[in-house]
């Protein structure tokens, strides 16, 4: 779907009104304007200098706007509100790629912020790269660097990644109790291949987490019950790509998928009992402790309700 973005005219206060006065709109904004908010609104955010917001168009004319402006230094705010005949056609993620590029081009990082509740928001900006920051003021905020910046992102483990990531493995003590029986990996093209099939025959679904060109971690969804839940599971390359927040952010754009592309409600994660990072790095995303048992203790992340995929 095609959008396009054009500053805003006194002629779109009509639509602009049906807009931000239909209540299934405002819901996770604001309660719904009257038409004198509206117009103060048109004429302080859209018609001022520089625009805080934009108008969005489809082929069929006016679909909402969308807010594009300066954040902070270096950085530029992008959101979006759309009619309800603009919704769930595609037309938001067009929208925010638009903006992207466009701070792309000025050399410039972009922001997302949306309430909790608002899952499409959320699949949107994690889809096109930002990173979950936190909560601020009630908002959570997603986060997109400036062109050559840190971003993570998920890819299909090629068995070509494969062996370049277990190239530079480096086994991680936290992931014995029993120190005694830790031993530094060795890679061994063989075995590598051998895992390959493994994972494969199993049924499960390999991401590369991406930085830049570097595949730096592993991450699992396994044990599938269509409709009903899934598992994650996640390692890191070596020490030099822990401790940045790069497996919290794998982490979140692994339960998005799981959420909104495979629809299932339940992720569930298990770290050994001692491993203080990985259940700091669970806990941190939004996982709820549920048991310890054996070595193990054991997480759970379900889908907010009301959240399905749209």
């Amino acid at each position: 779907m095609k959008a396009f973005i054009r500053r805003m005219r006194q002629s779109d206060l009509g639509p602009l009104y049906e807009l931000l006065s239909d209540p299934s709109v405002m819901r996770f904004l604001e309660p719904p304007f009257t038409l004198p908010r509206t117009e103060r609104f048109l004429t302080e955010a859209g018609l001022c200098e520089p625009p805080l917001i934009y108008a969005a168009e489809d082929e069929l004319g006016f679909a909402g706007y969308v807010i594009f402006h300066e954040f902070e230094e270096g950085a530029d705010e992008l959101g979006w509100v759309l009619l309800p005949r603009a919704q769930g056609r595609g037309l938001a993620s067009s929208l925010t790629e638009t903006m992207v590029a466009s701070c792309r081009l000025m050399g410039r990082g972009a922001v997302i912020e949306c309430a909790p509740g608002s899952a499409v928001s959320r699949h949107i900006a994690l889809s096109h790269g930002f990173y979950y920051e936190g909560e601020f003021e009630g908002l959570e905020r997603y986060r997109l660097g400036p062109e050559g910046a840190e971003a993570i992102r998920l890819e299909p483990m090629t068995r070509e990644m494969y062996h370049e990531y277990y190239r530079e493995y480096a086994n991680d003590p936290e992931l014995f109790i029993d120190k005694s029986k830790f031993k530094p990996y060795v890679y061994d093209p063989g075995l590598v291949d051998f895992y390959i099939e493994r994972q494969r025959s199993r049924g499960r679904l390999c991401f590369a987490v991406m930085l830049g060109r570097e595949a730096i971690g592993e991450l699992i969804v396994k044990d599938i019950v269509p409709g009903e839940s899934a598992a994650l599971g996640l390692c890191m390359k070596n020490d030099s790509y822990k401790g940045h927040g790069y497996g919290s952010r794998a982490e979140r754009l692994a339960i998005d998928r799981v959420f909104y592309e495979l629809d299932i409600p339940t992720v569930l994660a298990d770290a050994v009992i001692t491993n203080s990072r990985s259940r700091h790095v669970m806990e941190k995303v939004g996982f709820r402790f549920i048991r310890e048992e054996g070595d193990l203790a054991y997480y759970r992340y379900d889908r907010p309700p009301g959240k399905e995929r749209e």
